[in-house]
């Protein structure tokens, strides 16, 4: 299993993707984010984020910044082949927050212990068809499920304290086009809905059906995001800058 990001691309880019520590491009050293407010008179463009890769496309540190440029939190992981084996969480003052320990039977994910202010444990088995189911415990109680097919794609997910569910949908080409949240109440609701361009990059993020963030690339990387406002007006502009190996 790859780590997921916590800071690259944007948070809500993160959500829908999947991010993952193996990236398109293999030869990308570090990817820089930053953010500028547009609802701001006059505001200037901050380094929210650096993430920095290794020659295998792993991800290994991802920091992320304040306004004034100090950081606020560093996360580091550690692999054993193309597997992660450990995530370490820091604050500024480099005390860890959090730990994730990824522990693997016959090349498998088994079990991810977290460590943290709430610890909790990820438990993982497997179907005949290869899909995966991912169950969270919070001190020794099952409080979540996930499963993915034999893809990694996230097929469903459900709350098994409230009976909630949350059920993704993709295209003949594998994006992720919709999800959906089934209420045990008896209604649905399109959380997101994403377009694509021609050359299958996410193009359009749709939350709650008002157009949420909308994506520009270059050579195949995402170089900029606009964030918008339930009203529609651009919020936060993105931009990412990447050095190459």
């Amino acid at each position: 299993m790859a780590a997921k990001c916590i800071y690259g691309l944007s948070i809500l880019l993160c959500l829908l993707l999947g991010c993952s520590s193996k990236m398109n491009e293999m030869n990308i050293a570090k990817k820089t984010v930053y953010r500028k407010n547009l609802e701001m008179k006059d505001a200037t463009a901050y380094r929210e984020s650096v993430t920095a890769y290794d020659r295998n496309g792993h991800v290994v540190k991802e920091q992320l910044f304040d306004p004034a440029g100090s950081v606020i939190r560093t996360v580091e992981y550690t692999y054993n082949g193309e597997q992660c084996a450990k995530e370490v969480h820091s604050d500024a003052g480099g005390t860890q927050l959090l730990t994730k320990d990824y522990t693997y039977t016959g090349g498998k994910l088994e079990r991810v212990v977290v460590k943290g202010k709430q610890s909790s444990e990820l438990d993982y088995s497997y179907d005949d068809a290869g899909g995966q189911d991912e169950f969270m415990k919070i001190d020794g109680q099952q409080k979540h499920q996930k499963h993915r097919d034999s893809n990694g794609k996230i097929l469903w997910e459900v709350n098994l304290m409230d009976g909630d569910r949350t059920e993704y949908a993709y295209d003949e080409n594998g994006n992720l086009t919709q999800i959906r949240e089934e209420h045990k109440e008896g209604h649905t609701t399109i959380r997101y809905r994403n377009e694509y361009d021609a050359e299958g990059n996410l193009a359009k993020v749709y939350m709650n059906q008002i157009l949420a963030s909308a994506f520009v690339y270059e050579n195949g990387r995402v170089v900029k995001e606009i964030v918008y406002a339930p009203d529609g007006s651009p919020e936060v502009e993105m931009t990412f800058e990447y050095e190459l190996y």
